[in-house]
């Protein structure tokens, strides 16, 4: 018996006897005394465990701390890794309702480098017998729903549709349906009661600083500004509908995103925010490929690294709810039921990668299931030992493909993952016996 790889150890803050034990591989944290950690250690290394008439040892074990020897851990992960990637429980959609948008963000390719493109009645109708068919081939219990753009709302149409006639499936079917909008907010105002009566679950909307910063990024196309429009229309939407914020930090905005979590907390919005995140948008000297998106999962420097701990400070003085890192969430490239299809029935593994036909999946009229047509993604070797690998799948592979001009070159972001799961396991420790 040995002790696992994927066993992150954390000094308890709130106790210097203790320590924090997270596996990354089953997502298993508990506390425990440092001195029976060292204690256990010496002991495995001189192979003396009793675990049939240990009840601690047993625990460990079933939890995942432990395992028979390093050779079921590599075996444990692979098989870990393709069950993840072909899980059928949950079909996962971002539908692109158009790639039409109203804001003149430098940053984005949606809108900008792409000819305006409405998803219209057929690829509509096609969409939903392609989910149909998924059923058929292999019954899913959670269904996820994304609707996306260039700006969602610009074609609400296509959310009227997919909400009533989703909703009346999953009924009858037993299906567990959330949905999300990720949208600019200037359209808001105008159909804050279409996303009540049409049950959405949540929205997010990106605000890049304070006022003055944030106009400068996320403008409408004639140059107006664009928060205070947001602002107004976030503080109406209906109780019930959960409201994320998210923020995208560069040289010349990032001041006045640092100064955002203080000021949404001293607005009439505060209460209503589930939660905040924000991320650096790709430094363009590290762009190799032209007309892409400058925004990617999770790019870090050490200068931006340093930023994105700054914000979460801010945050977490403030009590903002930030992303909890101890939860996988693998980017959807690597899960063969997470897609997006775009305005004509394209599908692709994200948004990002409608940049370009190459990554193209086929479309919804194909006839193979996308657990049949989707193939398994194999763990690099560069990854195999690491930790922090269940968390990541690999990195983000649209930025690989952006930044060296090749989706299969290794992104690694163990830096940032070191930060972000060490600050979650603190807040989550909390909670621990």
């Amino acid at each position: 018996m040995e002790y696992s790889k994927f066993n992150l150890e954390i000094a308890n803050p709130s106790d210097s006897s203790e320590v924090i034990l997270f596996n990354t591989l089953n997502g298993s944290l508990i506390s425990l005394p440092l001195k029976e950690l060292n204690q256990l250690k010496e002991k495995l290394s001189k192979q003396d465990i009793d675990s049939e008439n240990n009840d601690d040892i047993r625990m460990l074990n079933e939890l995942g701390f432990l395992e028979s020897d390093n050779k079921d851990s590599k075996k444990n992960l692979a098989n870990w890794f393709r069950e993840v990637q072909n899980d059928a429980e949950s079909l996962n959609l971002t539908i692109v309702t158009t790639l039409a948008c109203n804001f003149n963000c430098p940053y984005c390719v949606q809108g900008t480098y792409h000819p305006t493109s409405n998803m219209n009645e057929v690829t509509i109708k096609g969409i939903f017998d392609f989910i149909i068919n998924e059923f058929t081939y292999k019954p899913f219990r959670k269904l996820f729903v994304t609707y996306y753009g260039g700006e969602p709302l610009l074609n609400i149409n296509v959310i009227r549709f997919f909400q009533k006639q989703l909703e009346s499936f999953c009924v009858k079917n037993n299906v567990t349906f959330q949905s999300h909008l990720i949208t600019n907010g200037s359209l808001l105002n105008h159909f804050k009661n279409d996303l009540k009566e049409l049950k959405i679950n949540s929205l997010k909307v990106t605000l890049d600083g304070t006022p003055e910063y944030h106009n400068k990024t996320r403008s409408y196309k004639n140059g107006n500004p664009s928060f205070d429009d947001i602002i107004s229309a976030l503080e109406q939407i209906p109780k019930g509908i959960d409201i994320h914020i998210g923020s995208n930090f560069q040289d010349n905005n990032f001041d006045g995103i640092n100064e955002l979590p203080e000021l949404l907390f001293n607005s009439k919005l505060y209460s209503k925010i589930k939660q905040f995140n924000s991320k650096p948008v790709l430094e363009p000297y590290k762009i190799t490929l032209p007309n892409t998106s400058q925004l990617a999962c999770q790019v870090f420097s050490d200068k931006t690294l340093g930023r994105w701990k700054t914000i979460q400070d801010k945050c977490d003085k403030l009590c903002f709810k930030t992303i909890n890192y101890t939860n996988k969430f693998l980017c959807s490239y690597y899960l063969k039921r997470d897609v997006t299809i775009s305005p004509n029935g394209e599908i692709y593994p994200c948004p990002s990668f409608m940049d370009s036909t190459d990554n193209c999946l086929g479309t919804i009229y194909d006839k193979q299931s996308l657990l049949e047509r989707c193939p398994d993604i194999p763990i690099d070797n560069y990854c195999i030992n690491c930790t922090y690998l269940p968390l990541c799948g690999g990195g983000c592979r649209y930025a690989s493909q952006i930044c060296f001009g090749d989706i299969q070159y290794l992104n690694c972001e163990k830096e940032f993952l070191k930060e972000a799961i060490y600050r979650s396991i603190i807040k989550e420790s909390r909670y621990l016996q």
